[in-house]
């Protein structure tokens, strides 16, 4: 019978995948099919956590998006602007008139 050897892992070596408190996340969203890579940039005023998103098929590319998310960041690109969605930034047509009816009792 042949001799296997055990190598125990130091702390630094079992932990290096791991990353540390505050710094980015990158998980696996199974509803969308696609990783997520999350960059934790504090609180707003009014106590939200302001928490820029980015998406991808390999971890990889979540890795690729979260570096180039970064430098934009350095560069001094606020993530709100970076994101703005319809409700934020989009203005309707003018003459067009919207497809969407509120009625009176509706909360927003």
């Amino acid at each position: 019978m042949g001799r296997q050897t055990v190598r125990l892992l130091s702390m630094a070596e079992a932990s290096a995948k791991r990353r540390g408190h505050g710094e980015d996340a990158i998980y696996f969203a199974a509803a969308k099919n696609r990783y997520v890579g999350a960059v934790s940039l504090g609180y707003t005023p009014e106590g939200k956590r302001i928490r820029p998103k980015v998406y991808g098929r390999t971890k990889q590319d979540v890795r690729d998006k979260l570096k180039a998310l970064h430098q934009e960041l350095e560069a001094g690109i606020s993530p709100a602007r970076r994101q703005a969605g319809f409700s934020q930034g989009s203005q309707p047509l003018p003459g067009v008139a919207s497809s969407r009816v509120q009625k009176p009792g509706t909360r927003r």
